[in-house]
């Protein structure tokens, strides 16, 4: 079993089909509908932010993108028409009609062949009018894979303020926290109908902004935030590498279906290492697996260093012990995961292990 430390980003595999393309002379492209264009500058709703870029910055802006159809499977992330719903679809070979609702659209993934994770699912803030809350109202499916359980980008917004935003901006990582509550509360539940992955991502775009008026920063450099939330993943073989990535995204999308994964945010320490697993009298499972209960069953739990590891059963905390080794003695059903705590901040939230 080898483990890939993976970054989420806001597309993973970039296919998209917003109006314009900005590319900038630095090499980065914003894709999004220009609002407003001057002598001096251009204002583009990025996902339903304003950002402005100046002229003697932009390289060229390329016209309209009309969809997409591909011989490789592709990933994207869909919205509603309120840019509302917004949900990471994978393993397509043709765009979903962009007229589908959000109850449509997750279903019409499915019917493809594809699989699809709610992206920053309760999202709630209201501090700051020109950011708004893009969280996902329609619970009433059945249809979707999976959770995005810690965002950055999101929780960076969350928290943002009039009064912090200069702080925010200077220290992306020290400001993230943790996941929300009611959004492990509600992966907990779901996962105790059905087998639902959860993920963690950086939604990177790395902002121009201009600062005080004066000076040119990029708010969220990539190389800063590819250092905090990731989601670390298990896969059955290792990943071959260059020159036969169709088998490696396959090894990668089978492992997330599993639930062979566990996010960490690399700002508390390297993850990797980390292990959960749960044994009976007769075999072993990871995480994301199923075992039957007898009296012989216990789970297990290493760290790649010391830290308050807390063991979850059912949504609700049943120990808690310090240290870089858990073994625990089950005594019932139920489905178990592991949240792990370093520098008094939360590190590590593992996938689920089903006992029956």
């Amino acid at each position: 079993m080898k483990v890939w430390p993976i970054v989420i980003v806001a597309i993973v595999i970039a296919t998209s089909c917003f109006a314009e393309t900005v590319v900038l002379k630095s090499g980065e492209k914003i894709e999004g509908k220009i609002l407003q264009k001057t002598d001096s500058y251009i204002k583009v709703d990025f996902q339903g932010i304003p950002l402005t870029f100046y002229l003697d910055e932009i390289k060229i802006i390329e016209p309209e993108k009309l969809g997409f159809t591909t011989k490789e499977p592709a990933t994207y992330e869909i919205n509603d028409e309120d840019d509302l719903n917004h949900y990471l679809a994978f393993n397509l070979e043709q765009e979903i009609p962009s007229s589908l609702q959000p109850l449509e659209y997750v279903e019409e993934v499915t019917k493809r062949g594809g699989f699809g994770i709610i992206a920053h699912p309760d999202e709630k803030r209201s501090a700051m009018k020109k950011y708004p809350p893009y969280p996902w109202k329609v619970w009433e499916s059945s249809h979707y894979n999976g959770i995005e359980i810690w965002n950055q980008m999101s929780e960076w917004l969350e928290g943002l303020t009039h009064f912090n935003k200069y702080w925010r901006v200077f220290n992306p990582r020290r400001s993230i926290l943790a996941p929300m509550a009611e959004t492990l509360e509600r992966w907990d539940r779901v996962n105790e109908q059905r087998k639902v992955v959860g993920i963690g991502g950086v939604d990177a775009h790395g902002h121009l902004y201009k600062l005080w008026g004066f000076f040119r920063i990029t708010i969220f450099r990539y190389k800063v935030l590819f250092k905090t939330i990731r989601t670390h993943v298990l896969t059955e073989n290792a990943l071959a590498g260059e020159g036969t990535h169709e088998n490696d995204i396959q090894n990668l999308y089978r492992s997330l279906l599993q639930c062979r994964c566990f996010v960490a945010n690399s700002y508390c320490g390297d993850a990797r290492g980390f292990r959960f697993w749960a044994e009976n009298s007769k075999t072993k499972v990871i995480l994301g697996g199923q075992i039957k209960f007898d009296k012989y069953t216990h789970l297990h739990v290493n760290l790649p260093q010391t830290a308050v590891v807390h063991l979850i059963r059912n949504g609700n905390k049943i120990a808690t012990q310090k240290g870089s080794e858990l073994i625990y003695d089950v005594s019932g059903p139920g489905i178990y995961r592991v949240e792990a705590y370093t520098l008094h901040r939360p590190w590590i939230f593992s996938n689920h292990i089903k006992i029956i």
